[in-house]
């Protein structure tokens, strides 16, 4: 999904983005260089199904250690 949203504002190192009547603040350093207050940018919304793979992944691995006691070793 791709929304449009207008650059509102700067307020320190923070991009003030206008989206109809939503405001979204975003660090300015994920903008494009250049953009200033005034401009548009576009932000793509996507699904990131191999992020939640590894996550899952990891999080399966932590309690499966857990589980095995690995933590409660004295060191």
């Amino acid at each position: 999904m791709k929304i449009t949203a207008s650059v509102d504002h700067f307020e320190e190192d923070w991009a003030i983005l206008m989206v109809d009547d939503l405001k979204i603040e975003l660090p300015r350093k994920f903008l494009p260089r250049g953009v200033k207050a005034g401009g548009w940018v576009d932000l793509i919304i996507e699904e990131n199904l191999e992020k939640e793979a590894q996550v899952r992944n990891n999080v399966k691995n932590l309690l499966k250690e857990l589980k095995e006691g690995k933590y409660l070793e004295s060191k």
